[in-house]
């Protein structure tokens, strides 16, 4: 076998090598795993919020709680100072009274201010249980579905490493010069090694070769370039009898 034998056998395995890896890409399950993944996330983040809220509102729960037992507190301090007989004359009596008054206008605006928040957090703990539902059935599919994917991937992995492995070995024995040569042209063209038709055209660029490169080819004994687009020429061995 000879070393464009060898070089060509090379590009075809790094061609395999390169449909194994979209394969791999193109998996449905994959696309399906990126799917759940950003879905987690996007839950995850929106309890991590719903978290954050519900601290502030339990915060201003706290804060409210506060404040309504200061206004009954003050009340208290009042009906005992009548209870006690501290009070000396009617002004006082009617100080206390407005106080009072403006007290308990108070302590019901506090009690309605409670009872409403109460029910906010109620309603936004029912929210957060079913984000929790949500993301424990969104990480039983994403298991399920990552063994799948784990699967078929590593049989196409299975086949890329020893597509590999093949190309490694054909590498030792493909000319230094040759092998720099091909993977130079890698930078221009996927397929450096370009097949020879049999109207004696470049397969890559489709321009029809010259006698001379013909002649060569026939002969199999130089390496030949397309005037055109630079690829190396191959003629598959049996088609190099053709006349």
């Amino acid at each position: 076998m000879g070393q464009l034998d060898l070089l060509w056998e090379y590009q075809e395995l790094e061609r395999l090598m390169d449909g194994y890896k979209h394969e791999k890409n193109s998996l449905p399950m994959r696309k399906e795993l990126r799917k759940l993944q950003k879905y987690l996330i996007d839950q995850q983040n929106q309890l991590i919020k719903f978290d954050e809220e519900a601290n502030k509102k339990n915060n201003k729960l706290n804060k409210i709680y506060h404040e309504y037992d200061n206004i009954v507190n003050s009340l208290r301090i009042d009906q005992e100072k009548i209870a006690e007989g501290s009070i000396k004359n009617l002004k006082q009596v009617e100080q206390l009274e407005k106080n009072a008054q403006i007290l308990k206008e108070k302590a019901i605006k506090k009690e309605e201010e409670l009872k409403k928040l109460r029910e906010e957090i109620e309603e936004f703990s029912k929210i957060v249980k079913e984000v929790g539902i949500r993301i424990s059935k969104a990480k039983k599919e994403y298991t399920k579905v990552k063994v799948e994917y784990d699967r078929q991937a590593g049989d196409i992995q299975k086949k890329y490493d020893e597509a590999k492995s093949k190309k490694n070995d054909l590498k030792q024995k493909i000319d230094k010069k040759l092998l720099s040569k091909y993977n130079e042209l890698k930078n221009n063209h996927d397929e450096p090694i370009s097949l020879v038709t049999s109207h004696y055209c470049c397969s890559g660029c489709n321009m029809q070769l010259a006698s001379l490169a013909i002649q060569n080819l026939k002969e199999g004994s130089h390496i030949i370039e397309c005037e055109n687009c630079g690829r190396l020429l191959y003629v598959k061995r049996e088609e190099t009898q053709v006349s």
